[in-house]
């Protein structure tokens, strides 16, 4: 395989991103241990240009510093985390402020990126948590039987409250459960787009639809839209 060639543009990108990465995952993980010092999950991407790995100190200049960097408190990190860096176990734990000097080189204009990584985890952490909530809605489904979920379904608009003008103006009428299929989804209110998407609970498998989620599939729907427009 010949060498892969990418250019100063790709590598900066990439950079930030193992950047936005590790530095979301220390300040949301972040638990004064070395073991959980400059880890990510991810397998960090290494191109060559010429030579040059993806961390190579040969890196061309930037433009005019903005930023605060505290030099000290991010070398005396890096002199922290060494030993546990190379696999042996006489590491210093991270202390916060090394974290927080961290997530203040986000401030210069070619990183800026730990705003989306967040974002990023918090969508992919709802994704999974919905997963797992239909998977056990599944479950309840098929315990229920066929017989009592037609009996909750025939049941479920004299429990669901709907939308009144006083008492209930974010409600919405009676939805269809994504996960059972019946008319039988009862929201407590709608997404923040308006799209409609429910926050609620199925009254028959009890399926519930989160916020996150609710608001996920509303830009969907949003983007199909305008690209139907297009």
């Amino acid at each position: 395989m010949g060498e892969l060639v990418l250019d100063d543009a790709f590598m900066e990108k990439q950079q930030a991103r193992i950047y936005a990465v590790c530095a979301v995952k220390l300040d949301k993980e972040h638990t004064d241990v070395a073991e959980g010092t400059f880890v990510t999950d991810e397998e960090p991407p290494v191109s060559v240009i010429e030579g040059r790995s993806l961390f190579s100190s040969e890196r061309r200049s930037l433009p005019p510093l903005d930023t605060r960097i505290d030099f000290a408190t991010l070398t005396d990190a890096l002199e922290a985390t060494q030993a546990t860096r190379h696999g042996r176990e006489s590491g210093r734990p991270l202390e916060r402020r090394h974290v927080d000097a961290l997530l203040a080189l986000d401030d210069h204009t070619s990183l800026m990126v730990l705003d989306a990584e967040r974002e990023d985890r918090y969508e992919r952490s709802a994704s999974e948590e919905d997963y797992r909530e239909r998977e056990q809605a599944l479950k309840r489904l098929k315990r229920l039987g066929k017989e009592e979920a037609d009996r909750r379904a025939a049941i479920a608009a004299e429990i669901h409250e709907g939308y009144h003008p006083k008492h209930q103006p974010a409600g919405l009428d009676l939805q269809e459960c994504p996960v059972c299929n019946y008319p039988a989804f009862s929201s407590e209110g709608g997404d923040e787009l308006g799209m409609q998407i429910g926050v609620g609970q199925c009254l028959v498998c009890h399926y519930e639809r989160s916020s996150a989620i609710a608001e996920g599939e509303a830009r969907e729907m949003l983007y199909e839209a305008r690209f139907a427009d297009d």
